[in-house]
């Protein structure tokens, strides 16, 4: 399974929400603005289907490409900043 694949696959067994954003803004001494940052949090549940529980191949595949699917997003959000 692709990370794309599995982010896909966990996207419709979740309901995840978007509950908050936080922006942050650091300053010098002098009060220039030095560095900002935006942060956004989730919350939510997805349901596992019991056969995907049972088959411990399946379940890891789904969990680590959705792990690299979530790095390679950070990653490429990093890079566009």
């Amino acid at each position: 399974m692709t990370p794309v694949t599995a982010s896909l696959v966990f996207r419709e067994m979740s309901n995840l929400m978007p509950v908050g954003a936080t922006v942050e803004a650091m300053h010098d001494d002098e009060g220039q603005l030095i560095a900002h940052a935006l942060e956004v949090s989730y919350e939510g549940s997805f349901e596992l289907p019991s056969e995907l529980l049972a088959d411990d191949n399946r379940l890891d595949k789904l969990f680590s490409a959705t792990g690299s699917w979530i790095s390679s997003t950070l990653i490429t959000l990093s890079d566009s900043i």
